[in-house]
């Protein structure tokens, strides 16, 4: 019995040694740096373009009929995405020297913990850009297909009166 209960209080005492060793030391794929950010950035950043594009087309749309939920969703959503951009890009330009950015000086144990935080949140802007475009393709998309279907149809209509 003595065996047993002794078994079980080393067992979770290495289970404890375990756990807290892993949190004061990172793993390899946590240890981001500055390259990681960046490339999400810059994958991001030309997007920005098409971003604008799909908010006009939106717009116009929106214009068109403001009464459509989806729509005005949709335009929301674009236009936090544009706002979470330029947002992470003040407030990581803030935080970091361009030497750091730019040249890879070497960052304090604070950077490097802020550096961590900057890549959470890139991820969420280019997560949050590609959700809001796709969303807004798929609306045009569906919109732009009604549209050619009314088209369609008054082409028909106009043809057969035509043969009359």
């Amino acid at each position: 019995m003595k065996y047993s209960f002794f078994s079980v209080i080393m067992g979770l005492f290495s289970l404890l040694i375990s756990c807290h060793s892993k949190t004061e030391q990172p793993s390899a794929e946590e240890q981001i740096n500055m390259n990681m950010v960046m490339e999400v950035h810059d994958e991001a950043m030309p997007q920005m373009g098409a971003l604008a594009q799909l908010t006009a087309q939106i717009k116009a749309q929106r214009d068109l009929d403001t009464t459509d939920i989806d729509l005005a969703e949709s335009m929301k959503d674009l236009q936090e995405a544009h706002t979470l951009m330029m947002d992470w890009m003040k407030g990581f330009g803030a935080q970091f020297t361009a030497d750091e950015i730019m040249k890879g000086a070497p960052l304090s144990p604070e950077k490097k913990v802020l550096l961590n935080q900057e890549y959470q949140k890139v991820l969420r802007v280019r997560e949050s850009m590609q959700q809001s475009m796709a969303r807004a393709r798929a609306i045009l998309g569906d919109s732009m297909a009604a549209e050619s279907a009314v088209e369609d149809q008054s082409t028909m209509k106009h043809d057969s009166h035509e043969h009359e």
